[in-house]
């Protein structure tokens, strides 16, 4: 069974196609387009990621986070309720499958990630498959860039998908956690595979031409810095950061509006909210039309299956004919979700991310085993990722992020418990004589 869900899970965040590589074949086209083949309305590894939900065996039961499992089904209920008010009021119910499914069915795959994978040490393992799958794609990224893209001479819009933007920083993440929870633990040839694949990851980004990644990056490496308790390593840190200060400040001065490779994260940071960028105007225009759908109910919105308003479709005349569903799925689907849901609505439905966020920061906060700390970790820095990218992106309407959604609310039924147990343990240890 654990093999059956390392690879639904590996081959669902590496979703190729002959497109990717320029209309050339792709190692992984059959097994992904097989997998992905909708003959019988689900995928087939959406009725593999039921399959392991429902047939798996229930190991540990009582150590699964109660709150967690509230919180999903709040979400539900409140998905039914939104879904039936959008219908009431002449929404599509074709529609409402594009919109509302890839977000639902993270339930199903955290269900089944949490029957499957029980203990930290499953989640590290797990861990380690998906930093290769990353990796993977990292380099993916960069042949296709330098292979195909540099011999055309034309950027990239997009070099691979949109949604490798949150596989890159996740892997980045992971690398991160797990140097800082192993400090002076790591052999020196695992710190220099490490680094390799840190260098790969880190290129793919600028390759990949999406700067929503790096605003993803910053926001996760601001994550960690806050999680880390006040300690040796992070005086340490915070040394270092005074050190660097003066180069940054200087490489701040220099890189600004440069055009450089290596300016890159700088310019990617400063053009998110340019004026003068067609993409950002054209996200203000979509955030404007959001708002008007919002007003006329902000309670509930206007349900699933309805489109936004759109208030000037100067930018979308492009990509009308191409996506039939531009107007239920917008990009930024966060405030989408806001839109057609409403605020009470949008509470309900979007509680499973603060929580899931506040039971693995506790985790990491009372748990001493390196291997609990890890995967909290990660699991909080996932949750920010999938939220910049549903602010940025059709992230929350996208597979790959919500298949990533589904591993940070896993963390957050198993790790809580198991950084309890742990705890509890260390306190009758100091309370014996």
């Amino acid at each position: 069974m654990r093999c059956l869900l390392i690879l639904l899970f590996v081959i669902r965040i590496l979703p190729e196609s002959a497109t990717i590589w320029g209309g050339t074949w792709s190692p992984l086209q059959l097994p992904t387009e097989w997998l992905n083949w909708k003959g019988l309305k689900l995928s087939i590894s959406d009725i593999g990621f039921l399959f392991v939900a429902l047939a798996a065996k229930e190991n540990a039961p009582k150590n699964r986070a109660r709150e967690m499992s509230k919180a999903m089904w709040l979400c539900v209920a409140a998905l039914v309720v939104e879904t039936l008010w959008g219908l009431i009021h002449g929404g599509s119910t074709y529609q409402v499958q594009f919109q509302v499914f890839p977000f639902l069915y993270a339930f199903v795959i955290a269900q089944a990630i949490s029957k499957v994978m029980v203990t930290p040490e499953d989640f590290v393992s797990f861990g380690k498959i998906l930093l290769g799958a990353t990796v993977y794609r990292a380099c993916t990224c960069i042949v296709k860039y330098v292979v195909v893209v540099k011999t055309t001479g034309f950027p990239p819009f997009v070099a691979t998908t949109h949604e490798d933007s949150v596989i890159f920083v996740m892997g980045i993440v992971m690398l991160l956690a797990y140097f800082i929870e192993t400090p002076g633990r790591v052999k020196k040839s695992t710190a220099i595979s490490a680094f390799i694949c840190f260098v790969l990851l880190i290129l793919a980004i600028p390759f990949n031409n999406r700067r929503l990644a790096w605003v993803s990056l910053v926001a996760s490496l601001i994550a960690i810095y806050a999680l880390i308790p006040p300690s040796t390593a992070k005086k340490k840190i915070n040394r270092s950061l005074l050190k660097a200060a003066p180069f940054l400040i200087v490489y701040v001065a220099v890189g600004t509006g440069r055009p450089e490779p290596i300016f890159a994260p700088l310019a990617a940071l400063s053009s998110v909210k340019s004026e003068d960028d067609p993409s950002t105007r054209s996200r203000d225009v979509e955030n404007a039309g959001l708002l008007v759908t919002l007003g006329p109910n902000p309670i509930l919105g206007t349900g699933w299956g309805i489109e936004y308003n759109e208030i000037d479709d100067t930018y979308s005349r492009a990509f009308k004919a191409g996506f039939a569903q531009y107007r239920y799925m917008p990009h930024n689907s966060l405030l989408a979700f806001v839109a057609f849901t409403g605020f009470l609505g949008f509470a309900a439905i979007w509680i499973v991310v603060p929580v899931s966020v506040l039971l693995n920061s506790r985790a990491h906060r009372i748990a001493r085993r390196p291997a609990i700390r890890m995967v909290a970790m990660v699991g909080v820095c996932v949750a920010i990722i999938i939220a910049n990218q549903g602010w940025g992106d059709l992230g929350l309407f996208a597979q790959v992020p919500m298949t990533l959604a589904g591993l940070a609310y896993a963390a957050a039924i198993r790790m809580p418990k198991a950084a309890e147990r742990e705890w509890q343990l260390s306190q009758a240890q100091t309370r014996q004589p």
